[in-house]
């Protein structure tokens, strides 16, 4: 891909955007694969994940991902480590 504007993946679990909207639902997220994926420009971070202290975002993969350029360092709260096989994501390496 070329560019994108914020992130090339991108997960916010802190979703009442539009005023208080949490309610009792809290989304688990898990088992995110990326593979063979190259962003010339991965826009803003590169990378924005926002989970829950109580609900970390699990098991993301990324394998022969290359994110070339990003404006500023990746946001990444409340997440399981993140594995990387054969990848280059600006900010993370």
């Amino acid at each position: 891909m070329g560019q994108v504007k914020e992130a090339v993946l991108k997960i916010n679990t802190f979703y009442g955007i539009y005023g208080v909207q949490e309610g009792s639902f809290f989304p688990e997220i898990k088992n995110i694969y990326f593979e063979n994926v190259t962003a010339e420009n991965g826009g803003k971070y590169g990378l924005d994940i926002k989970g829950r202290a109580a609900y970390p975002v699990q098991n993301i993969n990324f394998n022969k991902v290359v994110i070339k350029t990003i404006e500023e360092a990746p946001r990444i709260e409340n997440t399981t480590p993140i594995q990387m096989q054969q990848s280059d994501i600006k900010g993370l390496n």
